[in-house]
């Protein structure tokens, strides 16, 4: 079970170093905002995390480590110089210096690699963390993000293989249905411009009920 979570969150958002780039297809198409049964990634946590899970009524919440910064092209190595040319013996007379109307041509500096363009158009590239949402059977219940910088990214058509994310690729909420008969387990993402520690509120039974997660450092 273990190997099937680091498998699915590692393809979704792990800051991998693919070196392509785009959206990863999806196969299950749900509605904007919403997160279904039909789209879940498998029941439960994998053994051995439930001291970092946080629960609240029917909803889990794992949080993950922050990914590293997304990916960007190597910076392209700027051809040797020339070097420089000998200086010719007294016995033969200097180069003609041209005249001041006709300056040698100037050679442009090298231009610098384009960065990664975002996946849309709108702010700087950010970073984030795998979260992981458990729904007990038949539970249905919203997710709110309340930390500024902060957005949830758990639309499958937005998952990018080059990590590369802006804030308006993420949302302040999803909605998360659960199946009937079954846990449900959903992997996505926090969008961040710097908190590791996101105030979150969960709503089910007509309330609000505020939870913490705090992306966890790598080792």
């Amino acid at each position: 079970m273990r190997r099937t979570l680091l498998a699915a969150t590692a393809l979704l958002l792990s800051g991998c170093s693919a070196a392509t780039s785009g959206t990863i297809p999806s196969t299950v198409r749900e509605p904007p905002g919403r997160r279904v049964c039909a789209g879940a990634n498998q029941p439960d946590f994998d053994a051995g995390l439930d001291d970092r899970v946080v629960v609240s009524g029917p909803a889990a919440l794992l949080a993950f480590a922050l990914a590293p910064p997304p990916s960007t092209p190597p910076p392209s190595t700027p051809p040797p110089s020339a070097p420089p040319p000998s200086t010719p013996p007294p016995s033969t007379p200097p180069p003609s210096t041209p005249p001041p109307s006709t300056p040698p041509p100037s050679t442009p500096p090298p231009s610098a690699p384009p960065p990664i363009a975002p996946p849309s158009g709108g702010g700087p590239a950010v970073r984030g963390f795998k979260l992981a949402v458990r729904a007990e059977p038949g539970a249905d219940f919203t997710v709110t993000t309340r930390t500024p910088g902060t957005a949830l990214l758990f639309d499958r058509a937005k998952y990018r293989r080059d990590n590369a994310y802006t804030l308006s690729d993420g949302t302040p909420s999803y909605r998360f249905t659960g199946c009937a008969d079954r846990r449900a387990l959903w992997v996505g993402n926090v969008l961040t411009t710097g908190p590791i520690k996101v105030e979150l509120s969960i709503r089910y039974g007509a309330a609000d009920h505020p939870v913490t997660v705090t992306a966890y450092a790598r080792k």
